[in-house]
């Protein structure tokens, strides 16, 4: 394909965050959905303070085409990582037979002993 054949894309800032870290998880959730998303910015981070501006922050750009997309995936993500979304540990507290800790229901072992969950265990 020539330079003449080729068309420039324009592309939209969807998410910016101090964190270059941060910046990458969107973009590789956008990819996992199909959406095309590159980082820019962000190897400035260490100025991160010293600025009275977000110019030091990475940004996720997608194309134009994809920005309403996009938007909701990145809403969806954020909702996702305040924790709005887990869900709750079922089942009831149990005691451990070997010390006596009382556990929550997701670990199947004692973090006082080690000891391993017997089925029957509750609190």
């Amino acid at each position: 394909m020539s330079g003449a054949q080729r068309q420039e894309q324009t592309m939209q800032r969807v998410y910016s965050s101090p964190s270059p870290a941060e910046a990458h998880l969107v973009q590789g959730y956008l990819e996992q959905a199909g959406l095309k998303a590159i980082v820019q910015g962000g190897e400035l981070g260490g100025l991160l303070g010293l600025t009275a501006t977000t110019e030091t922050y990475a940004s996720v750009w997608v194309p134009d085409e994809e920005l309403a997309q996009a938007e909701e995936l990145v809403e969806a993500f954020l909702s996702d990582d305040q924790g709005e979304n887990e869900p709750e540990a079922e089942g009831a507290f149990w005691r451990c037979a070997s010390c006596g800790e009382e556990l929550e229901p997701q670990f199947t072992d004692c973090w006082n002993c080690g000891a391993t969950r017997v089925a029957s265990q509750e609190a």
